[in-house]
């Protein structure tokens, strides 16, 4: 039976403005209005928008609580590229009779682990400092010069270098009785988290007894690194080939949105059908370990050579 037709004629009975619906248009701003009352007899017409209609109901409903939770989203890099990729499960379906009903269910669950490990080694004499820096040189536009000529301008870009790694400054005592290592330590760590691009813009101008004429304008980006940095300096005693933990940093990020339909979404059960959430967390965790070994040069020439010693006294006398 045709239940939407009678409604749509009805609709214009007795000279009132009516409506039409197209199946095929989303919005339409342009289309018929309604008149309302509104106080002192100032009446006007409003227009009447149907969101998403549909030749099957009545009165279409559309709940987009799926699409506002990903706008809302502002989290990890790693969380908006899955919401862009296609979903892990998509499960959608139509029912059709005097009233349809339409339903999508995405679901996406995505996990990313990674270890970074930076172990370098340093060898030095008793009492000496020494320094090591693992480093990763960046180079950007810092600056831009003004180049004018005769009829033109120009920028002449200004590079700068930045660098993002390793660095640590070390000078250790060994005690008496060999056993301990007293160290004076200095260790930085810095990453480069993103490049910001300024836009900069010259303009040349031309001046003389009878005005002046303003040329073209010239645009040049200037760009910012942001850097983040951890440091650490201290004075510690370790036994030799003990593990020191100099310092341990973790952060914590996570980011929670929950969208859906008023009373509808509170419904236990049923609100499954009109929430939907989104869950990201990231965790990033530092650890900065030193382990001295104490280095003592005939058991070194023993342990690599071993008889060495033994022969050269044979041959050269105890003395040796």
């Amino acid at each position: 039976s045709d239940l939407v037709g009678p409604f749509f004629d009805n609709s214009r009975v007795g000279g009132s403005p009516g409506f039409t619906v197209d199946p095929n248009t989303l919005t339409n701003p342009a289309g018929p209005t309604i008149q309302v009352g509104l106080p002192n007899g100032q009446d006007q017409n409003i227009p009447f928008v149907v969101t998403r209609p549909d030749r099957l109901s009545m009165i279409p409903t559309q709940q987009n609580s799926n699409g506002l939770a990903q706008d809302l989203f502002n989290g990890t890099a790693f969380g908006s590229t899955i919401l862009a990729s296609n979903p892990a499960l998509a499960l959608a379906g139509t029912f059709l009779d005097d009233v349809q009903v339409d339903f999508l269910l995405e679901a996406t669950q995505a996990d990313r682990r990674s270890v970074t490990l930076t172990a370098p080694r340093l060898t030095f004499t008793n009492g000496a400092a020494a320094t090591i820096s693992v480093l990763t040189e960046r180079a950007f536009v810092s600056d831009l010069n003004i180049i004018t000529g005769t009829g033109g301008i120009g920028f002449e870009p200004q590079i700068g270098r930045v660098s993002s790694g390793f660095v640590m400054m070390l000078d250790g005592v060994v005690s008496a009785d060999r056993r301990y290592v007293t160290m004076e330590v200095q260790a930085q760590l810095s990453e480069i988290l993103e490049l910001v691009t300024f836009a900069g813009a010259s303009q040349a101008v031309a001046s003389g007894t009878g005005g002046s004429v303003g040329g073209g304008v010239v645009q040049g980006d200037i760009q910012q690194p942001i850097l983040q940095t951890t440091d650490i300096r201290t004075g510690v005693t370790v036994p030799d080939q003990g593990t020191l933990l100099l310092g341990g940093q973790r952060l914590a990020r996570e980011s929670e949105i929950e969208t859906g339909v008023p009373v509808l979404s509170k419904v236990p059960i049923l609100n499954r059908f009109f929430t939907n959430r989104i869950e990201d967390r990231e965790e990033s965790t530092l650890l900065i370990l030193l382990k001295p070994t104490i280095l003592i040069q005939s058991e070194e020439e023993e342990k690599n050579f071993p008889g060495l010693m033994d022969n050269l006294e044979n041959r050269f006398g105890a003395g040796f």
